[in-house]
Parts: structure tokens; C-alpha cells; sequence
């Protein structure tokens, strides 16, 4: 292992490959482990870069377009309070035309 610096896992002196090592701890619910089996750690670091993998996935906002929302950037969080202010900008004018259109009507 060159270059991975002094952590605490690097300092061991002997080496203990992960698919000899068992996992006794929870699980999410999302895994896709099942069974009360013995697991790994080897398991259960796959699980998780398997979940990371689809979640990452799943938030991809590299598609969306300009169309409609000049996006400042395409971070999900960024995204997701663009689409609250712009939905609260047209419920603002469709109030206004709802309240506009009352007016004219006897």
C-alpha cells in the first residue's frame, strides 16, 4: 500500500484480508445481504459500494436542461430549493391571476 499515508489501518503489522474478518453489525434495510449467515467485511464493503453506486445514480442532475430553470448549479440540494422557489413564484401568479379574473367576473 505506497502512498496511503500514516492512518491508523496502514500501521497494523500484520494483515488481516477483509474476507476473513466477520461483520456482526446492523444492516440497512436497502442491503442486499439477506440471511442471518456469517458476513465479511469484504460482504459488507461490496454492499455498500454497490448502494453508494445506485444512490449516486439515482441524485445524476446532469441531464436536466435550461429549458425552463437557469440552474446556478446542478448539486441536488441547489436543484431541489430552485424547484420550491419556482413553484412558489408561479402558485404567486397563478394567485394573482385567480384574484385578477375574480375581479372582472360580476
Amino acid at each position: 500500500m505506497a502512498n496511503c499515508g500514516e492512518k491508523i489501518s496502514n500501521t497494523c503489522p500484520d494483515k488481516t484480508e477483509a474476507v476473513c474478518v466477520y461483520y456482526d453489525g446492523e444492516r440497512s434495510e436497502k442491503s442486499s445481504i439477506v440471511g442471518n449467515c456469517a458476513i465479511t467485511v469484504e460482504a459488507v464493503i461490496e454492499d455498500i459500494y454497490d448502494l453508494y453506486d445506485v444512490t449516486i445514480a439515482d441524485i445524476d442532475t446532469s441531464e436536466l436542461g435550461f429549458d425552463y430553470i437557469e440552474y446556478r448549479d446542478k448539486k441536488v440540494k441547489t436543484v431541489l430549493l430552485q424547484f420550491e422557489e419556482e413553484l412558489g413564484n408561479l402558485n404567486d401568479r397563478v394567485k394573482y391571476l385567480e384574484d385578477t379574473i375574480n375581479t372582472l367576473l360580476p
